[in-house]
């Protein structure tokens, strides 16, 4: 099997964990919103995390790339939700390649996520938000 389909596979089998975090909030709130990436070069992440009491209550990410950039992508916010923020920006590119055996182009996609967090984390646009899922 080549590696893109081995990829492909891989990112399919782990979807399911994190769909409860894909897409845009559907419950309303206030969250901090961070970007990285653009999508017409491949990779972009963008995810929304709700903060209270000095742990992160919610994460919500939405990926325009591969399969692999959705894996990385959902693999991060699955990992920190219930993290204090600090903690969560301990949390690199490469522990997600680690995790999700991730090499060669496929680490720039978990550098992209790494960096999405890391913007919504550091001072990210705090905004009111309540898409409807599909929307």
């Amino acid at each position: 099997m080549a590696d893109a389909d081995h990829d492909l596979e891989r990112a399919r089998a782990r979807l399911a964990r994190w769909a409860p975090h894909a897409g845009a909030p559907a419950a309303p709130g206030r969250y901090r919103y961070g970007t990285a990436g653009r999508a017409r070069e491949g990779t972009r992440v963008d995810y929304w995390v709700k903060v209270s009491g000095g742990r992160i209550e919610a994460v919500y990410f939405q990926v325009f790339g591969a399969p692999s950039a959705v894996a990385a992508a959902g693999w991060l916010a699955g990992r920190v939700r219930d993290m204090s923020p600090e903690q969560a920006r301990a949390v690199s590119g490469l522990d997600i390649c680690r995790a999700l055996e991730l090499g060669g182009e496929r680490a720039g996609e978990a550098l992209v996520a790494e960096d999405a967090l890391a913007a919504a984390l550091e001072g990210g646009d705090e905004v009111d938000r309540h898409v409807p899922r599909g929307g």
